[in-house]
């Protein structure tokens, strides 16, 4: 049986089945069998500060070993050796002081990495982060959650309070300003400043305001007051882009500013009135929609798809859909459709004509010939099929 005096009993207490012991630290179970190699090896993966306090004997465990038994929670009994303690056997190895130069470095470095690949704050709790930051250097330690969450603060306040200066060497500020919606349908208004300074254009995003109140242009121009205000730009903001949503121009023009209107905005409704015009383009855009929405919701048409393209030897290409808000997006729908023409009727031949499940299409020679029989012969039927093949066959 382990030693009740044992000084890593200080961090653990057995459960009640006497079964497991559970670590104060950070509440893990981990399978106990008479022996406190467990709870030394889970402090040493886990919990080093607690560890350089406490002195233990040695073990002549493999580094393997140790990961292992760090991540089953079973541990065998450790092998005799002349014993140590533990801060002479990691005196190389002791953790970097808290305000030490590396230990800010590296927090500094791990913050910017969660700010660029906007990471969640709980990556410093993922167990296999741990043990590969742990890798890299055992000497540092990650911060808690609430320590990042407080060090992400103090970089913010100083990151503002370096904008705010840098925007005070401008005479002028154009802003750019958009209102969208996440995936948990929490709207935003997001803020974005455009300045020269020594003949070079600098933008920076100013915020992104939660916006739970109604979008009418009494509030969106509130909301932009309270920005331009905390930046201390209300009196140089000249311009004001956005898109043509009437709401947004006229909340501009309640903040008595020029208003100036997303030129990619009204191209796209530019060309998505021009492309409404043509009767024979909007029904044919139509019937592509349609394809290219059935495939995209039918994995067993996709998986057809590819298996022709690759008989074929030709590219798996995936199919492109229209995107409302983006007129270029209705010509990579149809280039893309057009790319596919053969393997897509193909893939939608051999649900319409069992004969065209025992064909085996290793040159686009031979797909051409099917296509042609299989159009010769009107083998059509109702729903999405017919719009592929009548599109096809009207080219």
């Amino acid at each position: 049986m382990a030693t009740p005096t044992s000084a890593v009993w200080k961090y653990f207490n057995q459960t009640e089945d006497k079964t497991k012991v559970r670590c104060d630290i950070c509440k893990r179970c981990l399978k106990f069998n008479s022996s406190t190699s467990c709870m030394w090896k889970h402090l040493k993966a886990f919990h080093r500060t607690e560890l350089a306090s406490l002195q233990r004997p040695s073990t002549t465990a493999s580094q393997d070993e140790m990961d292992e038994g760090a991540e089953s929670g079973n541990c065998p009994p450790p092998a005799k050796r002349p014993i140590q303690t533990v801060m002479h056997q990691y005196a190389i190895k002791d953790p970097y002081l808290p305000n030490s130069i590396p230990k800010k470095r590296l927090d500094n470095k791990l913050l910017k990495m969660m700010v660029k690949d906007m990471q969640p704050y709980n990556i410093v709790n993922d167990e296999g982060f741990r043990e590969f930051v742990y890798a890299l250097d055992p000497r540092y330690q990650l911060p808690s959650r609430s320590t990042l969450i407080r060090n992400l603060e103090e970089q913010y306040d100083t990151t503002k309070t370096s904008l705010k200066k840098k925007m005070e060497e401008a005479d002028h500020i154009s802003v750019t300003t958009d209102m969208w919606t996440s995936i948990n349908t929490e709207a935003y208004l997001a803020v974005t400043a455009h300045f020269i300074i020594d003949d070079s254009l600098m933008s920076c995003l100013l915020d992104v305001h939660r916006f739970p109140q109604r979008h009418t242009a009494d509030e969106i121009a509130a909301a932009l007051h309270e920005i331009f205000r905390d930046f201390n730009i209300e009196n140089k903001v000249g311009c004001v882009v956005t898109d043509n949503a009437a709401n947004m121009v006229a909340a501009v023009k309640k903040l008595v500013l020029r208003h100036m209107p997303c030129f990619a905005h009204t191209l796209n409704l530019i060309v998505k009135d021009g492309l409404s015009a043509v009767a024979e383009l909007t029904e044919t855009r139509e019937k592509v929609k349609r394809i290219v929405g059935h495939f995209k919701s039918s994995c067993v048409s996709m998986e057809k798809l590819s298996k022709y393209q690759r008989e074929m030897k030709l590219p798996e290409y995936k199919l492109v859909q229209e995107v409302e808000t983006r007129w270029n997006s209705t010509y990579l729908m149809l280039e893309r459709f057009l790319a596919v023409k053969v393997p897509l009727l193909l893939s939608k031949a051999t649900i319409l004509d069992p004969r065209f499940k025992t064909l085996g299409f290793i040159s686009p020679q031979k797909a051409d010939e099917a296509v042609k029989s299989l159009s010769s012969e009107g083998a059509i039927r109702t729903g999405t099929s017919i719009y592929t093949f009548s599109f096809f066959n009207s080219k």
